[in-house]
């Protein structure tokens, strides 16, 4: 006579294959998480690198008229202490600029606040042109034109990574804002 009761169990093959299963659904997870990780850093460093460069495009825009045509110009960083911006000599392009008289100021930002972690630091270079855009004969009155190309560098899980930008203002002698 047999037995009406099945038994189930749970064989070694199923097992196996539910494993597998269970580990590259861990694995797809775990590579989801750790991109995420590299595009939430990649955002951090290119918002802080364009907020450094905005605000001394700012600054520089702000300036008393006559300041914008001395070198160095007399920028502010951290709370008032002294950050001075040299301007380089004017050029055609101020995008592709002239790698043989462009000025490059070197700034670090420690973007984790680790004074003591050189490592997790980025480093920015920014180049600034203030060109004459004055022309009387078409009305133009003292205005200036204020371009800041910067570029920042960072070292990442995948090597070191670079971003380059251009931000370009119009100052007049009467303030707009």
């Amino acid at each position: 006579m047999h037995s009406t009761k099945s038994k189930s169990a749970v064989t070694l093959i199923e097992l196996m294959v539910a494993m597998a299963i269970l580990s590259l659904v861990c694995v797809g997870a775990l590579s989801a998480i750790l991109q995420t990780r590299r595009m939430t850093e990649n955002s951090i460093y290119f918002n802080t690198a364009t907020a450094v460069a905005h605000g001394y495009l700012e600054q520089i825009k702000n300036m008393e008229f006559t300041s914008l045509d001395v070198s160095p110009l007399p920028t502010l960083v951290n709370q008032g202490t002294s950050d001075p911006l040299i301007v380089s000599p004017g050029v055609t392009d101020t995008e592709i600029g002239n790698s043989g008289s462009d000025i490059i100021n070197t700034k670090t930002i420690d973007i984790n606040n680790t004074p003591d972690n050189a490592v997790d630091d980025m480093t920015m270079e920014i180049v600034v042109y203030i060109s004459d855009l004055t022309n009387l004969a078409s009305g133009v009155d003292q205005t200036r034109g204020i371009t800041l190309r910067y570029k920042y560098l960072y070292n990442s899980n995948l090597g070191d990574k670079s971003y380059e930008n251009t931000i370009f203002s119009i100052r007049s002698e009467v303030q707009t804002f």
